[in-house]
């Protein structure tokens, strides 16, 4: 070979390892990178987050005198650019998982051409589960705490009202398990003929070698499953490489229940599903509660929840809750707290107005057979009155996403039983039940919880309302003497506003103006013998009252 050919073959290396050392300089170029969270230059490092809690980090990146365009990312996802000697970001972590931050910077040298500076952190983001789980309220388990880092993709339910939430915020394709119990939504008995979801066993009877044979990575359990079980699940040591994190509910209320949800949907990152059903559920008991909140207590109908054996729930329980939401005072809040059977005396004593029977959806209720079966409650307000209403035992008593729905449900059987006066009504006298001697005034403004709620029977019939009666009612309730007759309430002013546009609308402008009461044991409207005085849209008539019951305004056509 020529020494021309021997040059040209060196000179050519020589290119080469130029080329291959500007290209390891522009690629390889290190750069000193910080966090906030460790305070030094760790680039694997780990974060907790709570609850309805966020967390900000600090990143900061410098090269050297060299001016860079950076570009920072989160995942691939390209999040902000700056330009300078060095760059920082500041970045909130709002739900747990895995995040890979990075920043690349691309600078322009003056002597060795474009320079390219990288740096990247792993950062794992735990979310933390302590005081919102009422597993603590076990002895021994004050402090317990769990972990997560990632979506768990296999959920054991250990109670109907469990399985419910879990499905009610989007995370039903997760769950593995339930007990036999768990029969809400439809679908889920699908997935068990299906093979999807296996049946663990029952509510207070779970199999631990079927729960463990489904390898969760969640179990959600609830008040009445055995605590020895749950003891076990949470410190098995024969599974020392499954983690069984237990996530337990025992609201006593309904905000507790609705906070549940929001847990449950973040643990599950079902957060969007799950925020709409909690703003849907906020709304209807806000609209329940504006209905109820200025009830004094002698103005709720007495209630009555019974199970089987007269069982009850009493105080700090959130069927306790549901019912005084509803506008009821539940008779048993006074005796127990929890759960407990009132003595026969005390129902009597108490003379439930309203009873809520625990029913199947066929309509058996074996709680209504011992309460209509009990010679000593025959002359119970309830039980005389026809008032003992079957509720799906589905719906009345899980403490689950239905609650909403439930109290709208209890509401109704309640709803004629009381009055919530307006802010803008003048004024009542005297208490709304049975009191004699009371003046009672309405507003001429719409107030909805005067309007007609008459049942008849089992309450499956309600009474016909006239197309002429049109505008508000107001319930009427007569007390009973030492003599055992009705006495007679002497003053009752009525005052009851109506639309003229209905009027038109029902052919009624020309009408006369009456106030009649609707009589349960003709099932028939009556008029009451009074004057009516109307002025600006206001109906107005002073009677005495001895018949108790819903009384309103009726337009009829002047002959």
């Amino acid at each position: 070979m020529g020494k021309h050919s021997q040059l040209g073959q060196s000179r050519l290396t020589l290119s080469l390892f130029l080329f291959f050392f500007i290209f390891v300089l522009i690629t390889s170029a290190s750069c000193a990178q910080w966090n906030s969270e460790t305070g030094d230059v760790s680039k694997n490092f780990y974060v907790d987050v709570h609850i309805d809690e966020s967390k900000e980090v600090e990143f900061c990146v410098n090269s050297s005198d060299l001016s860079h365009n950076w570009s920072w990312s989160v995942n691939g996802e390209e999040i902000e650019e700056s330009k300078g000697v060095s760059s920082n970001l500041s970045y909130t972590f709002e739900e747990y998982g895995i995040y890979n931050v990075c920043v690349v910077g691309v600078g322009v040298g003056v002597e060795v051409g474009a320079t390219t500076e990288r740096a990247c952190w792993n950062v794992t983001v735990s979310l933390v589960i302590g005081e919102e789980n009422d597993l603590r309220e076990l002895e021994g388990l004050e402090d317990y705490t769990f972990k997560i880092t990632k979506r768990p993709a296999r959920i054991v339910s250990l109670a109907p009202s469990c399985t419910e939430m879990l499905f009610a915020v989007g995370a039903g394709d997760s769950v593995v398990g339930v007990t036999e119990y768990c029969d809400y939504p439809s679908e889920i008995e699908d997935k068990k003929e299906k093979g999807e979801i296996v049946v663990i066993g029952g509510y207070s009877t779970p199999s631990l070698e079927r729960i463990m044979e489904l390898e969760p990575d969640l179990i959600v359990a609830a008040y009445g499953n055995p605590s020895d079980i749950l003891y076990w699940l949470i410190d098995d040591k024969t599974h020392p490489d499954i983690e069984c994190p237990v996530y337990a509910q025992n609201p006593k209320e309904i905000d507790t229940i609705l906070a549940h949800m929001d847990v449950l949907g973040t643990i599950t990152k079902s957060n969007e599903t799950a925020s709409s059903l909690l703003d849907d559920s906020k709304y209807k008991i806000a609209d329940i509660e504006e209905r109820t909140e200025l009830l004094k207590p002698e103005q709720r109908p007495r209630v009555f929840r019974p199970c089987p054996g007269f069982v009850t729930c009493g105080n700090n329980t959130f069927l306790n809750d549901v019912i005084w939401t509803a506008g009821g005072e539940n008779i048993a809040a006074k005796y127990f707290a929890g759960w407990g059977a009132l003595k026969i005396e005390d129902i009597i004593h108490e003379n439930p107005q309203v009873i809520l029977c625990p029913a199947t959806e066929e309509g058996e209720s074996l709680a209504y057979v011992q309460i209509i079966g009990e010679e000593r409650l025959k002359e119970v307000d309830a039980v005389r009155n026809n008032r003992i209403y079957l509720i799906i035992d589905g719906l009345i008593s899980r403490p689950g996403p239905r609650v909403a729905k439930a109290t709208e449900k209890v509401l109704e059987y309640l709803y004629g039983l009381f009055n919530i006066p307006e802010e803008c009504s003048t004024e009542i006298n005297g208490a709304y039940f049975g009191v004699p001697n009371f003046t009672l005034e309405l507003s001429a403004k719409e107030n909805i919880a005067l309007r007609l709620n008459i049942s008849a029977g089992n309450g499956s019939e309600m009474a016909i309302v006239p197309e002429m009666v049109i505008g508000n009612f107001v319930r009427i309730e007569v007390n009973e003497s030492e003599s055992g007759h009705l006495e007679t309430i002497d003053t009752v002013v009525i005052s009851i506003g109506y639309d003229e546009v209905e009027l038109e609308e029902a052919g009624l402008e020309e009408t006369r103006i009456m106030i009649c009461y609707y009589d349960a044991s003709e099932e028939e409207w009556k008029p009451v013998k009074t004057d009516v005085f109307t002025e600006d849209n206001i109906a107005s008539a002073g009677f005495s009252c001895l018949n108790e019951g819903i009384y309103g305004l009726t337009f009829t056509k002047n002959e």
